[in-house]
C-alpha cells in the first residue's frame, strides 16, 4: 500500500476513495493517472508488489432523478460512506431487501453495453503495457433492479458463480455503491467472484 501522500493529488474524492479499496484488498499501490492535462488516460494505475500493473478507469451510473451528494472520501477522512447518510438518493424511492446476487452477471452483461460504462470499458480495455485492466463502476440507485441493488448494498450476500460477459482485454470488474458498510464486490478473469467487507 502506498504511503506517498502526494500519489492520489488531483483525483476527485471518489476516485480517491477507489484508490484507497483496491490498494486496500489488492495490497498494492495506487497512483493517480488522468492528472496534469493528460488527455485519454485512465484514472489510476495500480503498482502490484510483484512488479505487475493495472490500469483502472472508474465511472458511474444511476438512473434519472437520482442526486449524487458527494462521498467521505476526501484527505484525512479515507472511509466508506456512514449508512445513516446515503450519498445517492431517488426521490420517493423506498428500501427494499433481497438476499440473492444470482442475476448479478446476467444484470452487469447489459450494464456494460450502456453507451457511457462501455465508453469507458473499451478504453481501460484497450490499454497497452500493462498487465492488468480494471474497471470500477460506482452503482446509484436504478442502475440495477431494485431487489438486486438491495442484495448488493447488503454485506454478506453470496458471490454469484457465474460470470458476466465483459468486453476483450478487461480482468477485473469492481462493483462498490454509495451505501456504509456496502461490500466491495470484486470480479476477475478466470478466478470469479470475490467480496471484501466495508472497512470498520
Amino acid at each position: 500500500m502506498g504511503t506517498d501522500p502526494g500519489r492520489l493529488r488531483g483525483l476527485r474524492p471518489d476516485e480517491r476513495g477507489v484508490a484507497l479499496a483496491l490498494e486496500r484488498v489488492t495490497g498494492s499501490t495506487a497512483r493517480a493517472h488522468d492528472v496534469d492535462g493528460r488527455q485519454g488516460a485512465v484514472d489510476l494505475v495500480l503498482l502490484h508488489p510483484d512488479g505487475r500493473t493495472a490500469a483502472v478507469e472508474v465511472t458511474s451510473l444511476a438512473a434519472d432523478g437520482v442526486r449524487r451528494r458527494g462521498t467521505e472520501a476526501g484527505p484525512g477522512r479515507q472511509r466508506w460512506p456512514d449508512p445513516r447518510r446515503p450519498w445517492w438518493t431517488v426521490e420517493g424511492a423506498t428500501s427494499s431487501v433481497a438476499a440473492t446476487l444470482d442475476d448479478l452477471p446476467a444484470a452487469l452483461t447489459a450494464l456494460l453495453e450502456v453507451a457511457s460504462v462501455a465508453r469507458r470499458a473499451d478504453k481501460v480495455a484497450g490499454v497497452r503495457d500493462v498487465d492488468e485492466r480494471h474497471l470500477v463502476v460506482e452503482l446509484g440507485e436504478g442502475a440495477l433492479p431494485r431487489r438486486l441493488y438491495a442484495a448488493l448494498c447488503t454485506p454478506g450476500t453470496p458471490v454469484p458463480t457465474a460470470d458476466p460477459v465483459v468486453p476483450d482485454g478487461l480482468t477485473h470488474l469492481w462493483l462498490t455503491t454509495g451505501w456504509g458498510g456496502s461490500p466491495l464486490l470484486g470480479w476477475q478473469r478466470g478466478a470469479g467472484w470475490s467480496a471484501y467487507p466495508a472497512p470498520a
